[in-house]
Parts: structure tokens; C-alpha cells; sequence
């Protein structure tokens, strides 16, 4: 999954979180964030959450997460 540099589908690739892998979530809100809205994973929402990983930081849709209850 890309790791983008702003809440945006079309936003600058800063990395990527390879399927299986796990990233550190940096919202602490349990709500993620509203950014652009998509249809992406078998969902549809605007709700992005701030991830890490390794030396990466940047924006992921928070449905496409397998451990991330957002609203």
C-alpha cells in the first residue's frame, strides 16, 4: 500500500507498507482523519490514518488496514 505525503490519492508516494507487513499508527484518536474521500479495499470513506514505516512517514486510507477500527 502507498504511504502518501498528504490525505490525498494523487499526493506524492513517500513509500510503501508491503501487504502483511505492520506500520506504526501515529493517530492516537482511534477516529483517523478526514482527507479525501475514496473507494478503495471495499469501502468507502475519507478517514486517513498517519502511519511509520521504518524511515517512512506519511498517510494511508484507513479501511485498507487490517487493525484499525476507524469511525
Amino acid at each position: 500500500m502507498n504511504i502518501r505525503a498528504h490525505r490525498k490519492l494523487k499526493a506524492t508516494v513517500n513509500g510503501t507498507l508491503p501487504k502483511g507487513k505492520s506500520g506504526c499508527a501515529d493517530d492516537d484518536t482511534g477516529t483517523g482523519l478526514d482527507g479525501e474521500s475514496y473507494k478503495l479495499c471495499g469501502k468507502s470513506s475519507d478517514a486517513w490514518v498517519h502511519v511509520t514505516y521504518g524511515r517512512v512517514s506519511g498517510w494511508i486510507p484507513a479501511y485498507c488496514t487490517t487493525q484499525w477500527n476507524p469511525r
